[in-house]
């Protein structure tokens, strides 16, 4: 059988533990109390106490002349804490509940590397998308870990947060569902801004990208209707205008996808518009996309962080200086 099916194994079945930590299942582990006092000040105090009577209501407080200290945790997640507050290799925890129970159990008995560990888990890259961002959210704010409970929330905006119904949501209230789907409606205005319209792209034809958004073509600027649309005293490429027009679609519903910014989605958008894009604008794009995309990606990042989500319905009070007041 597996460990994770055996409780307790080595090492929490030792005859050189001093104290028996008793599971809620009932299983006894062989803990040191050393490690305890290091690694938990909640164990450390509780351990300072004097010793109970040799029996309680709970069961022995003494077996096989140690003390017993019964905990709520199952077996499994006890056994995991455990593993990760011993100088042994920690174990691999991919389960979002398992997880969230560990993380519930450290934050418990203020186990600082334990926490440190399960919060790291939790912004694992498997975590950072999909229904999983939405989960994490839910149990960052019951765990009332505020900076997880944004960085799951930016996440969410990575896919459409409409989908298939996640038993999570009801552990949240309609005030902090709806403060989500705020944040995402506020991040897609803000994602979309990126992606400017003629007045914004003069704005960005006077930095270094103006090269790139400009027709230089002479066959092409002399006829705007074929490459080139004018506004004002320059001419916008029709690439950006045909490239801005599938972007918004797409960040209008996932603020934060990415795919936006690969060939293939450009190389869509160029070849299949309503005006034909020039040679010459086509060739310099191309060969220049890495750095145009870099700079847009930049660019629609830096808007989007300047969004904040109002966590207050959530229990959370702390607003993140510099960022748009939170809606």
């Amino acid at each position: 059988m597996d460990r994770d099916e055996v409780f307790p194994s080595s090492p929490f079945d030792g005859a050189d533990a001093d104290l028996i930590l008793r599971s809620a299942e009932g299983a006894k582990f062989r803990v040191s109390k050393a490690i305890l006092r290091e690694t938990s000040p909640f164990f450390r105090d509780l351990l300072s106490l004097p010793q109970p009577p040799d029996s309680t209501p709970d069961g022995p407080a003494v077996e096989d002349g140690l003390p017993v200290i019964p905990v709520t945790e199952s077996s499994a997640t006890l056994d995991s804490l455990l593993r990760i507050c011993y100088p042994i290799q920690s174990p691999a925890i991919f389960s979002l509940v398992t997880i969230e129970n560990v993380l519930k159990a450290a934050l418990k008995y203020d186990m600082e590397v334990a926490v440190s560990k399960m919060r790291e888990a939790l912004q694992a890259s498997h975590f950072q998308s999909g229904y999983y961002a939405v989960e994490v959210f839910v149990v960052a704010c019951d765990l009332k870990l505020e900076d997880d409970a944004r960085a799951a929330a930016r996440n969410t905006l990575k896919d459409p947060l409409f989908g298939p119904f996640d038993a999570y949501l009801e552990r949240i209230s309609a005030a902090v569902y709806h403060r989500l789907l705020k944040y995402h409606q506020r991040a897609s205005a803000k994602a979309s801004s990126t992606f400017a319209d003629s007045s914004n792209a003069r704005q960005e034809l006077q930095s270094w990208t103006h090269q790139f958004f400009q027709c230089t073509s002479h066959s092409c600027s002399a006829n705007e209707a074929v490459c080139c649309l004018e506004h004002g005293q320059v001419r916008i490429s029709s690439w950006w205008l045909h490239y801005i027009k599938r972007v918004k679609a797409v960040v209008t519903v996932t603020p934060l996808r990415n795919d936006i910014f690969d060939v293939p989605f450009l190389v869509k958008s160029i070849f299949n518009s309503e005006h034909r894009v020039c040679d010459p604008c086509k060739q310099r794009l191309l060969s220049h996309w890495e750095q145009i995309s870099g700079y847009l990606k930049d660019a629609r990042d830096d808007a989007i962080s300047k969004v904040e989500i109002d966590l207050s319905s959530a229990g959370f009070t702390k607003k993140k200086a510099g960022g748009i007041p939170p809606g």
